[in-house]
């Protein structure tokens, strides 16, 4: 196998050889890859001289330059028909481009109304459903959080609604989170958004797990169990085969109570 190799790099550097002594250009471009190649293959095998090395480089690359020089019309035709069916490609390709670009633009600039309108419909109604005793609400916004109070129907505090983010198991999570006034009980949460594995994950919208958070102590910081129900008022049971997610729900939750709790702490 070795020998054949071997073979076969002489016959790259003899063709090589044949055709840097024509005239024609193109044919001395092609002569001087395939003697880089042969050369390439045997000096793996035949280690040459550094300055037989040198001396082959020089005069091959004065060959084609010469060769360049004086025939430079052709040279340049030969490439252009080469690329022709690149370039045509490339055009192709650059139009689709453009074109699928221009309309997704479109399409996401008529539609960037519409989705905003859904996602705010969404928010509030998301607020009601972590303070269920609330009958209205007002924003309140410091130090670059945003909260929203609860009000009753004579415009009592209920409670402070605020959203919540991490990273989960397949990627990021948000939720909406209702506590009461003492930064002591949570009052609800609900998930907004999330891509967690279905069937696994994705059991952190479902109510078994949101349920839990009805009522549970935040103080001290909230906690999980596995496999096992829960004892202490401030623990959740995580979900079977899909702890990350169910942890990342637990910790974003302890950061941002504690944050909230300390900048909005007068509100209740």
């Amino acid at each position: 196998m070795e020998f054949k190799i071997k073979l076969i790099h002489i016959l790259i550097l003899a063709g090589g050889a044949v055709l840097i002594v024509t005239a024609n250009t193109i044919a001395v471009i092609f002569g001087v890859l395939f003697i880089i190649t042969g050369l390439t293959g045997l000096s793996i095998k035949i280690p040459m001289p550094l300055k037989i090395r040198k001396w082959l480089l020089i005069t091959l690359s004065l060959k084609l330059c010469l060769l360049v020089v004086k025939d430079s019309e052709s040279v340049l035709r030969y490439f252009i028909l080469m690329n022709n069916g690149l370039l045509k490609m490339l055009v192709v390709l650059t139009t689709i481009g453009l074109v699928s670009g221009g309309s997704l633009a479109g399409v996401y600039k008529a539609s960037a109304p519409l989705i905003e309108k859904h996602r705010l419909e969404e928010l509030k109604k998301s607020i009601f459903d972590v303070l269920p005793e609330a009958k209205s609400y007002k924003e309140l916004e410091k130090d670059g959080l945003k909260v929203y109070q609860g009000l009753d129907e004579n415009d009592n505090s209920v409670g402070i609604a605020f959203e919540a983010g991490g990273n989960g198991y397949q990627g990021k999570i948000d939720i909406m989170v209702g506590i009461d006034n003492q930064f002591e009980k949570l009052k609800g949460m609900k998930v907004l958004y999330h891509i967690e594995t279905p069937g696994l994950g994705n059991k952190i919208e479902f109510d078994d797990f949101r349920n839990q958070f009805k009522g549970l102590s935040v103080r001290p910081q909230i906690e999980y169990v596995k496999n096992k129900k829960p004892q202490k008022p401030n623990e959740i049971q995580a979900i079977t085969a899909a702890t990350i997610s169910s942890v990342a729900i637990v910790k974003m939750l302890n950061k941002e109570i504690k944050k909230i709790s300390e900048i909005f702490k007068e509100v209740g």
